[in-house]
């Protein structure tokens, strides 16, 4: 959320001011980073509250710390609600266009209070086939699952014990230093996150090379259409 309302602050001061928007697309603009500030607040609030005291009473209300962590989630949740629609027109590109196209009142106020700059968009109706939105969706899954997958095992879940064996040393002996703790702990997995930021690259190549392969085989492009091709060409 936090993220979106930067990002909804930068296209409002860069990008705004060069264009012109009809009075509902800059109401709703307004009314969007507005409601998102909102909702980042009391994320914040319930976040910080459910790290609090234990007895804590917080707007007239005395609760554990898992009341205020499901308050967060389910803030959380409702934040995400735009970007679920949004994921699931990904898979129909007709409806999408169709939503986009649409002359309906109610339709285009509400994509001006979501998405302002919709108005802006070319190509409208240029759209792929929901054939073809299915493979780039399995390509892109596929290829986000499998990163998602060896990061966890081989870059984040290797620094679990080390990162709790740091942390029990600060809480257990008081001649700790959470300076030195934050330090060693950042020390630790700064190359881990490097590693986490620019592997996407190298999966992306290895995915886009057997996707490649595979479009060339089923389109019988340059010399090795088959296998024995293959074996015609690298079995000597």
């Amino acid at each position: 959320n936090f993220l979106h309302l930067s990002l909804g602050l930068l296209e409002a001061w860069s990008v705004y001011p060069g264009i012109h928007l009809s009075g509902t697309a800059v109401c709703g603009s307004v009314f969007t980073l507005l409601a998102r500030f909102l909702i980042l607040v009391y994320q914040t609030l319930y976040l910080i509250w459910t790290f609090g005291p234990e007895d804590g009473v917080y707007l007239g209300i005395n609760a554990e710390s898992d009341f205020w962590w499901w308050q967060y989630i389910w803030l959380s949740i409702l934040c995400m609600i735009p970007w679920f629609f949004d994921a699931c027109l990904q898979f129909c590109p007709p409806l999408q266009t169709k939503i986009y196209t649409s002359r309906s009142n109610f339709v285009q106020s509400f994509l001006n209070i979501l998405v302002p700059l919709s108005r802006l968009y070319v190509g409208k109706e240029v759209t792929e086939s929901c054939s073809h939105a299915a493979v780039y969706t399995l390509f892109w899954m596929t290829m986000i699952a499998w990163k998602l997958f060896f990061s966890y095992i081989f870059e984040v879940y290797a620094m679990v014990l080390p990162t709790l064996q740091l942390a029990d040393d600060y809480m257990n002996f008081p001649d700790q230093s959470f300076a030195k703790m934050s330090l060693l702990l950042v020390m630790r997995w700064t190359p881990q996150f490097i590693v986490y930021l620019i592997d996407m690259s190298i999966w992306y190549a290895v995915w886009q090379a057997f996707a490649g392969t595979s479009v060339g085989f089923s389109d019988n492009l340059g010399d090795i259409r088959d296998m024995n091709d293959i074996r015609e060409n690298f079995g000597r």
